[in-house]
């Protein structure tokens, strides 16, 4: 299994600066498949809620060392969750949440592209023009 560790259209910056891992959580998404996202019960083990209440929902992620590594040692997990969420935690707040959770559900096969939000907004007004012009005047 290949996992995400450097975006190279992006240089490091600063650890405060989440750009990086930013950027490799999307093109990773964007490459990803349906089949790709794993059902992560060893999360539940870990920060129990809100996922073993409610509805029991589990959180769906892509592959990641930290997923594939705690997924097989559920009950250490559970003696272990305070210092793994911790780790979580600070990875996240590092720039580097793609080591631990790539968050995507079923959907993620449905990405093909990442696009600056400049460019999907152009497309919106575009694309919103054109149904304007064909709808129907009022009288």
């Amino acid at each position: 299994m290949a996992y995400p560790t450097e975006c190279p259209l992006y240089p490091p910056k600063d650890q405060k600066d989440n750009r990086l891992g930013f950027e490799v959580r999307q093109a990773t998404r964007a490459a990803a498949q349906s089949e790709d996202a794993v059902k992560v019960d060893v999360l539940n083990d870990i920060q129990p809620l809100p996922g073993t209440v409610g509805y029991g929902t589990v959180l769906r992620s892509l592959h990641t060392p930290f997923i594939d590594e705690w997924s097989t040692k559920r009950e250490e997990a559970r003696r272990l969750r305070e210092r793994l969420w911790a780790d979580i935690t600070a990875r996240a707040q590092a720039g580097r949440r793609h080591e631990t959770l790539l968050t995507a559900g079923q959907t993620a096969g449905g990405i093909r592209e990442v696009l600056p939000v400049a460019e999907i907004m152009r497309q919106l007004i575009a694309e919103t023009k054109m149904a304007l012009w064909r709808a129907p005047k009022p009288n």
